[in-house]
């Protein structure tokens, strides 16, 4: 599977490895490879054993792999 829907449709491409922060609980995550669903991205939350799928617009892809937001 791939995130092709989500690109497509949302216009943002998830990229596994990648880091980001959900914008609702503003938790930081990693995105996995896709999985289930193909409306959403799997996300492994730090301290998490699993991964959780998550809307594609509440995700904030301009996170460092730090896990700190990037400047603007």
């Amino acid at each position: 599977m791939s995130y092709a829907y989500i690109e497509r449709f949302y216009g943002v491409s998830p990229k596994p490895g990648s880091r980001v922060q959900h914008t609702v609980t503003k938790r930081f995550g990693t995105i996995k490879r896709a999985n289930g669903d193909p409306h959403y991205v799997s996300v492994r939350f730090d301290g998490l054993n699993h991964n959780r799928p998550c809307h594609p617009m509440e995700l904030d892809y301009s996170v460092e792999q730090t896990g700190e937001e990037v400047a603007q």
